[in-house]
Protein backbone atom coordinates (compact mmCIF):
# COMPACT_ATOMS: atom_id res chain seq x y z
CA UNK A 1 0.00 0.00 0.00
CA UNK A 2 1.43 3.47 -0.57
CA UNK A 3 1.60 5.55 1.92
CA UNK A 4 0.12 9.36 0.27
CA UNK A 5 2.23 11.81 1.67
CA UNK A 6 2.96 15.89 0.68
CA UNK A 7 6.02 16.74 -1.08
CA UNK A 8 8.68 18.10 1.91
CA UNK A 9 10.18 21.36 0.80
CA UNK A 10 13.97 21.74 0.92
CA UNK A 11 13.03 24.18 3.41
CA UNK A 12 12.41 21.30 5.98
CA UNK A 13 15.74 19.64 5.17
CA UNK A 14 17.65 22.80 6.67
CA UNK A 15 15.14 23.15 9.38
CA UNK A 16 15.21 19.42 10.36
CA UNK A 17 19.04 19.41 10.32
CA UNK A 18 18.78 22.12 13.06
CA UNK A 19 16.79 20.14 15.07
CA UNK A 20 19.47 17.30 15.02
CA UNK A 21 21.79 19.72 15.57
CA UNK A 22 20.41 22.32 18.14
CA UNK A 23 18.35 20.15 20.32
CA UNK A 24 20.67 19.34 22.51
CA UNK A 25 21.65 23.27 23.07
CA UNK A 26 17.85 24.13 23.71
CA UNK A 27 18.08 27.05 20.73
CA UNK A 28 14.80 26.19 19.60
CA UNK A 29 12.15 26.32 21.57
CA UNK A 30 9.34 23.59 22.33
CA UNK A 31 6.71 25.68 19.20
CA UNK A 32 9.21 25.21 17.07
CA UNK A 33 10.16 21.51 17.77
CA UNK A 34 6.35 20.84 17.64
CA UNK A 35 6.27 22.90 14.40
CA UNK A 36 8.12 19.58 12.78
CA UNK A 37 5.88 16.92 14.12
CA UNK A 38 2.70 15.59 12.91
CA UNK A 39 -0.05 18.04 14.48
CA UNK A 40 -1.94 14.93 16.15
CA UNK A 41 1.03 14.35 18.28
CA UNK A 42 1.33 14.85 22.01
CA UNK A 43 3.53 18.44 22.77
CA UNK A 44 5.30 15.44 25.70
CA UNK A 45 6.87 13.87 22.83
CA UNK A 46 9.62 17.13 22.36
CA UNK A 47 10.42 17.56 25.86
CA UNK A 48 12.93 14.99 25.27
CA UNK A 49 14.43 14.18 21.75
CA UNK A 50 14.85 10.38 23.03
CA UNK A 51 11.33 10.39 24.29
CA UNK A 52 8.85 8.36 22.59
CA UNK A 53 5.65 7.18 22.91
CA UNK A 54 2.89 4.98 22.12
CA UNK A 55 -0.79 5.49 21.23
CA UNK A 56 -3.49 3.35 20.78
CA UNK A 57 -5.23 4.50 17.10
CA UNK A 58 -7.61 5.50 15.73
CA UNK A 59 -6.37 8.34 18.13
CA UNK A 60 -7.73 11.34 15.71
CA UNK A 61 -9.50 11.25 11.83
CA UNK A 62 -5.49 11.16 9.88
CA UNK A 63 -5.00 7.96 10.64
CA UNK A 64 -8.87 6.27 10.07
CA UNK A 65 -8.37 5.77 6.45
CA UNK A 66 -4.97 4.18 7.60
CA UNK A 67 -6.35 2.12 9.62
CA UNK A 68 -9.26 0.92 7.65
CA UNK A 69 -6.56 -0.02 4.74
CA UNK A 70 -4.89 -2.27 7.18
CA UNK A 71 -7.87 -4.44 8.28
CA UNK A 72 -9.16 -4.63 4.64
CA UNK A 73 -5.39 -6.12 4.20
CA UNK A 74 -5.02 -8.20 7.19
CA UNK A 75 -8.38 -9.85 6.53
CA UNK A 76 -9.21 -13.06 8.22
CA UNK A 77 -6.32 -12.17 11.35
CA UNK A 78 -8.07 -11.00 14.38
CA UNK A 79 -6.02 -7.80 15.14
CA UNK A 80 -6.24 -7.53 18.96
CA UNK A 81 -4.84 -3.87 19.06
CA UNK A 82 -3.19 -1.42 17.47
CA UNK A 83 -0.80 1.37 18.52
CA UNK A 84 0.74 4.68 16.96
CA UNK A 85 4.50 5.85 17.73
CA UNK A 86 5.43 8.75 18.51
CA UNK A 87 9.15 9.25 18.26
CA UNK A 88 10.35 12.70 17.29
CA UNK A 89 14.01 11.98 17.10
CA UNK A 90 13.12 8.99 14.67
CA UNK A 91 10.52 10.53 12.65
CA UNK A 92 12.73 13.63 12.05
CA UNK A 93 15.95 11.67 10.76
CA UNK A 94 13.36 9.50 8.50
CA UNK A 95 12.20 13.11 6.93
CA UNK A 96 16.15 13.71 6.14
CA UNK A 97 16.38 10.61 4.42
CA UNK A 98 12.80 10.85 2.57
CA UNK A 99 14.10 13.96 0.86
CA UNK A 100 16.93 12.38 -0.35
CA UNK A 101 15.28 9.12 -1.18
CA UNK A 102 14.34 11.22 -4.60
CA UNK A 103 12.61 9.15 -7.33
CA UNK A 104 11.63 6.62 -4.68
CA UNK A 105 7.64 6.36 -3.46
CA UNK A 106 6.88 6.16 0.17
CA UNK A 107 5.38 2.81 1.18
CA UNK A 108 3.61 1.63 4.60
CA UNK A 109 5.37 -1.80 4.46
CA UNK A 110 5.38 -4.63 7.59
CA UNK A 111 7.93 -6.48 9.45
CA UNK A 112 7.16 -9.59 11.80
CA UNK A 113 8.88 -9.27 15.16
CA UNK A 114 8.53 -10.37 18.84
CA UNK A 115 6.29 -9.00 21.86
CA UNK A 116 10.05 -8.64 23.43
CA UNK A 117 11.23 -6.34 20.55
CA UNK A 118 8.61 -4.02 20.05
CA UNK A 119 10.15 -1.37 22.48
CA UNK A 120 13.35 -1.60 21.53
CA UNK A 121 12.31 -0.77 17.98
CA UNK A 122 9.89 2.15 18.97
CA UNK A 123 12.80 3.75 20.50
CA UNK A 124 15.99 2.67 18.13
CA UNK A 125 14.61 2.00 14.81
CA UNK A 126 15.24 -1.28 13.11
CA UNK A 127 18.00 -2.84 13.21
CA UNK A 128 19.66 -4.07 9.88
CA UNK A 129 23.01 -5.50 11.45
CA UNK A 130 20.75 -7.85 13.21
CA UNK A 131 19.90 -9.28 9.38
CA UNK A 132 18.46 -13.16 9.67
CA UNK A 133 19.39 -13.60 13.50
CA UNK A 134 16.05 -15.34 13.69
CA UNK A 135 14.62 -16.38 10.25
CA UNK A 136 17.78 -16.31 7.96
CA UNK A 137 18.23 -13.43 5.07
CA UNK A 138 18.01 -15.34 2.08
CA UNK A 139 17.68 -11.84 -0.29
CA UNK A 140 20.27 -9.67 1.62
CA UNK A 141 21.82 -8.69 4.73
CA UNK A 142 19.01 -5.98 5.60
CA UNK A 143 15.76 -5.11 7.46
CA UNK A 144 13.00 -7.03 6.01
CA UNK A 145 10.16 -5.81 4.89
CA UNK A 146 6.76 -6.85 2.85
CA UNK A 147 3.83 -5.01 1.36
CA UNK A 148 1.57 -8.02 2.84
CA UNK A 149 0.33 -8.25 6.36
CA UNK A 150 -0.70 -11.65 6.00
CA UNK A 151 3.18 -12.87 4.61
CA UNK A 152 4.26 -11.23 7.71
CA UNK A 153 1.74 -13.51 9.94
CA UNK A 154 3.93 -16.24 9.13
CA UNK A 155 6.95 -14.81 11.13
CA UNK A 156 5.04 -13.57 13.92
CA UNK A 157 7.38 -15.16 16.42
CA UNK A 158 4.77 -17.23 18.92
CA UNK A 159 4.99 -15.43 22.67
CA UNK A 160 2.76 -14.24 24.99
CA UNK A 161 1.85 -12.17 22.51
CA UNK A 162 2.37 -11.92 18.33
CA UNK A 163 2.83 -8.71 16.94
CA UNK A 164 4.24 -7.09 13.76
CA UNK A 165 4.91 -3.21 12.83
CA UNK A 166 3.66 -1.59 10.05
CA UNK A 167 6.74 1.02 8.93
CA UNK A 168 7.13 3.80 6.06
CA UNK A 169 9.78 3.36 4.08
CA UNK A 170 10.54 5.00 0.92
CA UNK A 171 11.20 2.34 -1.86
CA UNK A 172 12.86 2.95 -5.58
CA UNK A 173 14.34 0.21 -7.65
CA UNK A 174 14.46 -3.26 -5.93
CA UNK A 175 17.46 -5.81 -7.19
CA UNK A 176 17.51 -9.63 -6.44
CA UNK A 177 19.62 -10.29 -3.87
CA UNK A 178 21.25 -13.23 -1.89
CA UNK A 179 22.10 -14.28 1.36
CA UNK A 180 25.75 -12.57 1.08
CA UNK A 181 24.48 -9.20 -0.04
CA UNK A 182 25.12 -6.24 1.92
CA UNK A 183 24.11 -3.55 -0.58
CA UNK A 184 21.57 -3.23 -2.91
CA UNK A 185 22.71 -3.22 -6.81
CA UNK A 186 23.43 -0.10 -9.10
CA UNK A 187 20.86 2.15 -9.07
CA UNK A 188 18.70 0.48 -7.10
CA UNK A 189 17.63 0.97 -2.68
CA UNK A 190 16.13 -2.30 -1.73
CA UNK A 191 16.52 -6.01 -2.43
CA UNK A 192 14.10 -8.76 -2.50
CA UNK A 193 11.21 -10.09 -4.87
CA UNK A 194 9.56 -6.88 -5.13
CA UNK A 195 6.14 -8.51 -3.90
CA UNK A 196 6.22 -10.35 -0.69
CA UNK A 197 9.91 -9.23 0.73
CA UNK A 198 11.45 -5.92 0.38
CA UNK A 199 15.20 -5.31 2.60
CA UNK A 200 16.50 -2.43 3.27
CA UNK A 201 19.99 -1.49 4.41
CA UNK A 202 20.88 1.88 5.20
CA UNK A 203 19.97 3.34 8.64
CA UNK A 204 16.44 6.11 9.40
CA UNK A 205 15.23 4.33 6.18
CA UNK A 206 12.64 3.55 7.28
CA UNK A 207 10.11 4.83 10.39
CA UNK A 208 8.28 2.52 12.72
CA UNK A 209 4.26 3.56 12.68
CA UNK A 210 2.10 1.32 13.91
CA UNK A 211 2.55 -1.85 16.45
CA UNK A 212 -0.31 -4.15 15.50
CA UNK A 213 -1.13 -7.12 17.92
CA UNK A 214 -2.35 -10.02 16.70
Amino acid sequence: MQYNTQVIPVLLKKVTTTFLQAYPTRTLTDDELQGLLPPDWSPTCVRDFRHFGLVRVPPSPSDLFIIHNLYVQIGGIVVKGMEKVENPYLYLQYQLKLIESEGSKEFLLFHATSYEKVLAIVKENFNWRLAGSRVGHRHGLGVYFSRSPTFCFNFAKQGRCRCFLAARVPVGAVSTGSSDTRLPGPCADATGDGKNTIVKYHDHEFYPQYVIHI
